[in-house]
C-alpha cells in the first residue's frame, strides 16, 4: 500500500482535500474521504463545491454514481483521503491511503509524526508532500524500507 502524507499550511483541511479530490478524480480515479464527524464532511462537502466547476459527491450514504464520497466510516473508492484526525483503518484495500492535515494543528502533526515512524518501522511505502506559497504540492520526503525487527 502507498501512503501518502499531505501537509497543509495555506489551505484549510477541507478546502486542500477538495483540491486533492479533484486532482485525483482528473486522473481518472475515485476517491474515498473518511472525516472524522458528519459536521466536519459537510464542511468538505462545501469546500467540493467551491474549489470544482462540477464534481459529484455524495456525503453519508455511499450512492455508487459520484466519484467522491465522504463517510464517517466505510468509505468506497480507488484512493481513501484520511482528513485530520480521522481514524486511519487497519485495513484500507486501497491501493492509496493519503492523510491530509493542518500544520497549525500540533496535535495532529504529532501524531502524523508517530504514524510516519510506524509506517517505516513495517516496510511501508511512504512520502510526505507539503503545500507550497502557490499551493501546489511538493514532495519532501519518501521512505521505502524493510520492516524493521
Amino acid at each position: 500500500m502507498d501512503t501518502r502524507f499531505y501537509r497543509l499550511s495555506k489551505s484549510s483541511s477541507a478546502i486542500g482535500t477538495a483540491r486533492l479530490a479533484n486532482l485525483i478524480v482528473s486522473r481518472g480515479q475515485s476517491v474515498a474521504i473518511l472525516s472524522r464527524d458528519d459536521a466536519h464532511s459537510e464542511m468538505i462537502s462545501n469546500a467540493i463545491w467551491s474549489v470544482a466547476e462540477f464534481l459529484p459527491h455524495s456525503v453519508g450514504e455511499v450512492d455508487g454514481l459520484s466519484k467522491v464520497n465522504i463517510s464517517t466510516n466505510d468509505p468506497k473508492g480507488d484512493i481513501l483521503l484520511v482528513i485530520d484526525d480521522a481514524k486511519i483503518p487497519e485495513d484500507t484495500g486501497f491501493e492509496r491511503v493519503c492523510l491530509v492535515f493542518h500544520a497549525a494543528d500540533s496535535d495532529i502533526v504529532n501524531a502524523r509524526r508517530e504514524d510516519w515512524k510506524s509506517f517505516s518501522n513495517k516496510g511501508i511505502e511512504i512520502s510526505y508532500w507539503a503545500e507550497n506559497e502557490t499551493g501546489a504540492w511538493e514532495k519532501k520526503a519518501e521512505a521505502n524500507t524493510e520492516p524493521k525487527t
